[in-house]
C-alpha cells in the first residue's frame, strides 16, 4: 500500500511540475502563420512568425469593433470593423512589428500582436 501512495505522490509532483513550466495559454510564443484571427479583444495568434515579404491576413471573427493599427512600421492600418479582412505584404527586412487595435489597448498594452519577420 505504501508503495501505491508514493507512486501517486510522485506523479502529482511530476503533473504539478509539468505545468508551472508550460507556456502561458493566452501567448505560447511564435506561431508560423500568415492568418490572425480578429476575435472579441485578443488577436489570435498574438505572435506570428512569418517569412520576408510575405501577405498577412487579419480576418475579424468577434462583433465587436477592432482595427489594426501598426505600432511604429509604415504599413496601412485597417478600418474600425465587425467583419471582413485586411492584408498587408511585410518588408523583406527581418524584425518584430507591432501593431494593437486602437479601440482596446494602446501600444504593447490591452489587444495587441507582434509579426516577427525572420
Amino acid at each position: 500500500m505504501t508503495h501505491f501512495k508514493f507512486a501517486g505522490i510522485t506523479l502529482l509532483v511530476l503533473l504539478v511540475a509539468a505545468v508551472a513550466c508550460s507556456d502561458s495559454p493566452s501567448d505560447p510564443g511564435p506561431i508560423e502563420t500568415n492568418e490572425v484571427s480578429v476575435q472579441d479583444n485578443v488577436f489570435n495568434p498574438m505572435t506570428s512568425l512569418v517569412a520576408p515579404g510575405e501577405t498577412v491576413e487579419w480576418t475579424w471573427e468577434g462583433q465587436n469593433l477592432h482595427d489594426v493599427t501598426w505600432d511604429t512600421a509604415d504599413l496601412p492600418d485597417s478600418p474600425t470593423q465587425t467583419n471582413g479582412t485586411h492584408q498587408v505584404t511585410l518588408p523583406t527586412e527581418p524584425g518584430e512589428y507591432g501593431y494593437h487595435c486602437q479601440v482596446h489597448g494602446a501600444p504593447g498594452q490591452g489587444m495587441h500582436g507582434i509579426l516577427v519577420v525572420e
